[in-house]
């Protein structure tokens, strides 16, 4: 695997693919979520979740039915 990673990081897909990402808004609010999926993030708290809504207005909340109030 480290071979692998050297070897990407030597070309130049990946910061391509970084650069792609960025410039097409990928949500880069994972250092305010506390756990992070594949297509959902949980947010501790209502400002949080506001905050989310306002910069990513395609995303959906999810009400926490089931889920622990924390």
């Amino acid at each position: 695997m480290h071979g692998q990673s050297v070897q990407w990081a030597r070309e130049p897909y990946l910061a391509a693919l970084l650069d792609l990402l960025l410039d097409n808004g990928c949500p880069a609010a994972g250092g305010v979520a506390d756990l992070r999926g594949k297509r959902v993030r949980v947010c501790p708290s209502a400002t949080l979740r506001r905050r989310a809504a306002t910069e990513f207005p395609d995303a959906r909340p999810w009400p926490p039915a089931g889920l622990p109030q924390d």
